[in-house]
């Protein structure tokens, strides 16, 4: 089963756009192909920021959903660092439209 770790913006379109997307991927995690991770959930439920860092080490691919509120976020951008310097494999999809190919951390992703 692969591991899918979900990183977004604590903005509320983030949020609803993620839930949206999530729901794309619940038929394939309830069949058993793929476990989906949710940063806020996460944090929410455990209340420490280390589990969650642990789990994005742990998991098999990270999806962050670019917005410019995610591009704004401390936490957002260490979370995309500690998945590249991990080699987990990133796959960013844009969730609203904003400058991504500006912000260093993004730079190095074209091409792979």
């Amino acid at each position: 089963m692969k591991k899918i770790f979900f990183a977004y913006s604590d903005d509320t379109e983030d949020i609803g756009l993620y839930k949206e997307l999530k729901q794309h991927f619940t038929a394939y995690a309830r069949q058993g192909f793929l476990s989906i991770i949710d940063k806020d959930e996460l944090f929410r439920i455990s209340g420490d920021l280390e589990k969650t860092n642990e789990v994005l080490r742990n998991s098999d691919f990270a999806i962050p959903l670019l917005s410019i509120d995610y591009l704004n976020s401390n936490e957002c951008l260490k979370l995309l660092d500690d998945a590249r310097a991990s080699n987990k494999p990133i796959i960013p999809i844009l969730l609203r439209a904003c400058e991504w190919e500006e912000v260093n951390e993004l730079k190095n992703l074209q091409g792979n």
